[in-house]
C-alpha cells in the first residue's frame, strides 16, 4: 500500500499538469461577449482546439507553458498571435479579446430592369447510394471543402450537403465560401459567418442552404467546406464523401495550410447566371 506521504507527493507531482488541461478560457469580443467557435491553434504543438457556442475552450493537457505561442482566428476579427501567459486572470482561468475586422463590400451594378438567370448545379452531387464514407469529426475543428469548378461569373444561389448516418438529434455546421485561383485556396468570399443546425429528420437527404440574400458573385472556381461544431459524445453525424477523382476534395489544417484530402464532401453550389 502507499502511504499517506507518498500519495501527497504524488498529488503535488500531478496536480500542475493537469491544472493547464482545466482552464476555464473564454474567447471573448470587444464588447466583452464570448465569440463562437474560434479556432485556436497552438504551432509548437502542431495542434489546436475549437471554442464552443459560447466562446469558451480548455488547452490541451501537458507540454504548455506561460511563453507557448497560440493563434486565434475567426472570421469578421483579427488574427491574434500572443502567448498562453498574455490572457492568463488565474490560475485556473484567462480571457483573450479579438479586436474586429472591417471588410471592403464589392461594387453593386445597379441596372433599369431586372436581369433574368438561368441556374446550374455544380459541384459533387448527392449519392445515389450510400457508402457511409465520409466526415465524422464533430467539435475537432477539422474543416473539408470541395473544389467547384465554375468558368463564368454567376451569383451564388444554394448549397447542398449530404448527410447520411445520423445517430443524434441535431448538430450544427459552419459554412465557408473561398475564392480559388490557380490552384490556391484564398479568402473568404462571404462577409459574415454561415451557421445550419442539421436534425437527424435530414438523415439520407441533401439539406439546402440558402445563400442567395448574401449576394455572393463568384467569377471562376471556389471552394465550398463544412465544418462539424459539436462534440457528439459518441454520437454519430455523417456528412456524406465520394473517393471519384474527378472531384477535388480538401483539408483545412488548424495552422492554416490546405491539403489534398482522399475524398471529397458531397457538396453542390447551384449558380445563376445572367442571361
Amino acid at each position: 500500500m502507499i502511504n499517506t506521504s507518498i500519495k501527497i507527493l504524488l498529488f503535488f507531482l500531478i496536480a500542475p499538469i493537469s491544472l493547464l488541461g482545466q482552464n476555464n478560457c473564454q474567447i471573448i469580443d470587444e464588447d466583452g461577449r464570448g465569440i463562437p467557435y474560434v479556432n485556436v491553434y497552438l504551432p509548437s504543438e502542431s495542434s489546436g482546439v475549437l471554442s464552443d457556442e459560447n466562446g469558451h475552450f480548455t488547452f490541451p493537457d501537458g507540454g504548455l507553458s506561460d511563453a507557448t505561442e497560440v493563434v486565434f482566428s475567426c472570421l469578421n476579427f483579427k488574427v491574434l498571435t500572443t502567448t498562453v501567459a498574455a490572457g492568463k486572470s488565474s490560475a485556473t482561468s484567462c480571457s483573450f479579446a479579438l479586436e474586429q475586422e472591417n471588410y471592403e463590400l464589392a461594387a453593386i451594378e445597379v441596372t433599369a430592369s431586372t436581369p433574368e438567370y438561368s441556374s446550374k448545379w455544380l459541384g459533387v452531387p448527392a449519392p445515389r447510394f450510400y457508402s457511409r464514407r465520409g466526415y465524422n469529426l464533430g467539435g475537432s475543428g477539422s474543416e473539408r471543402a470541395v473544389l467547384i469548378e465554375n468558368k463564368k461569373k454567376g451569383r451564388l444561389d444554394r448549397i447542398s450537403v449530404f448527410v447520411s448516418n445520423v445517430t443524434v438529434d441535431s448538430f450544427n455546421v459552419e459554412v465557408n465560401i473561398y475564392d480559388f485561383k490557380d490552384g490556391v485556396a484564398g479568402g473568404k468570399l462571404q462577409k459574415e459567418r454561415i451557421f445550419v443546425t442539421i436534425a437527424e429528420s435530414d438523415n439520407n437527404e441533401a439539406y439546402e442552404i440558402l445563400v442567395k440574400d448574401l449576394n455572393l458573385y463568384v467569377t471562376g472556381s471556389f471552394l465550398v467546406s463544412v465544418t462539424m461544431l459539436n462534440v457528439l459524445d459518441g454520437g454519430v453525424a455523417m456528412l456524406e464523401s465520394v473517393v471519384k477523382k474527378k472531384h477535388e476534395g480538401f483539408e483545412h489544417r488548424m495552422d492554416g495550410r490546405w491539403v489534398i484530402a482522399s475524398d471529397a464532401p458531397c457538396i453542390s453550389a447551384l449558380v445563376s447566371y445572367p442571361k
